[in-house]
């Protein structure tokens, strides 16, 4: 059993990683802290946590905190709009490094550690969230978002990056404006709660226009962001609908040396079972069933578990477990959006 002293170790030892990390792997300049930040200004937290089997955290501790070193990144202002679309920026930076040169595997053993511990199978992650220090209870609340989740992969010498972001809502203001300017805002779909006088757009080209970030200069990045615009933006000529999603899959996906038995609930690799939870086997039914569309979180937690109550947390840990027990890497994250499989 992991005792206090030995966890102690291990979390300074990940600490040390992540500060290296931010302040010298990002594109971005960052500055490391370990206490919260006290100036008024955009800000991110690294955590550990240790979860259950059943998912629900049974330890969560700090491992420090950054913030931009660069005014156009601090946010100061504490603008709602730019707050979502600086995280986006941060969670691609992430992506980047960790595709390019890796050196968030740095964390892989100290991970793997923790787990050597745990009497029972755990989920040890990092995770990586967003706030910012104001006064105004309210936009403190609304600017407040669970980013990135950083967790062993199959092989336990690297680890994995997945996205957490919300799907993201366009509201416009229908309260008259005394300047007679229209007030839009772009925010994750569980912040609409906040939001009086607003109503949801939705085909966002003809009202919201959004700002550009040149921090990263290159034809791929380009490339990429209009890969997920135009996906994300003809959800219903691909298809991808909650009807769709509804409908039930008969017979068996196969893919490698995986059979998947949708009808039968059965699961073999190489011959062996595989067992998975009933949430995990009804979320790869889904990715499954609309194969090379970006499926969001929102829609998953609505046609899983039904409700609007289930943390993004908890679709993340999911989709790593599904990834660990069937070595499905074709499991894609996309940042800001949801998952995708591409198998």
């Amino acid at each position: 059993m992991l005792s206090g002293r030995e966890f102690k170790r291990i979390r300074g030892e990940i600490t040390k990683i992540l500060k290296e990390i931010t302040e010298h792997e990002l594109f971005n300049n960052f500055i490391f802290y370990d206490e919260v930040p006290t100036e008024e200004l955009q800000y991110w937290k690294y955590d550990i946590s240790i979860i259950e089997e059943d998912f629900n955290a049974s330890i969560q501790s700090v491992c420090g905190y950054f913030v931009a070193s660069q005014k156009v990144m601090q946010n100061r202002e504490c603008n709602i709009n730019g707050f979502f679309r600086i995280n986006d920026i941060i969670a691609e930076e992430f992506y980047y490094i960790d595709n390019v040169n890796g050196p968030l595997n740095k964390l892989a053993n100290s991970l793997k550690e923790i787990k050597s511990f745990a009497e029972t199978d755990l989920e040890i992650s990092i995770g990586i969230n967003a706030g910012i220090n104001n006064e105004c209870q309210w936009l403190r609340e609304v600017c407040e978002e669970n980013m990135l989740i950083i967790h062993s992969a199959e092989n336990e010498d690297f680890v994995d990056v997945s996205c957490m972001m919300s799907e993201r809502y366009d509201l416009r203001c229908t309260k008259e404006k005394d300047n007679n300017k229209v007030e839009l805002l772009r925010i994750p779909f569980d912040k609409v709660k906040y939001f009086d006088n607003f109503e949801r757009i939705n085909n966002r080209n003809n009202y919201y226009e959004e700002e550009k970030y040149n921090y990263i200069n290159s034809n791929t990045e380009k490339e990429y962001k209009s890969e997920i615009n135009n996906t994300t933006e003809n959800d219903e000529d691909n298809g991808t609908t909650y009807e769709k999603l509804c409908e039930l899959i008969s017979g068996v996906w196969t893919y490698d040396e995986l059979i998947v038995d949708f009808t039968q609930k059965r699961i073999t690799k190489e011959g062996e079972k595989i067992r998975l939870g009933k949430k995990q086997m009804e979320i790869l039914k889904i990715l499954v069933y609309n194969k090379g569309n970006i499926i969001s979180r929102e829609q998953l937690i609505q046609y899983v578990w039904y409700t609007d109550e289930v943390n993004d947390r908890t679709v993340d840990a999911h989709i790593s477990k599904i990834r660990r027990e069937l070595g499905l890497t074709c499991i894609k994250s996309v940042p800001g959006y949801g998952y995708r499989l591409e198998c």
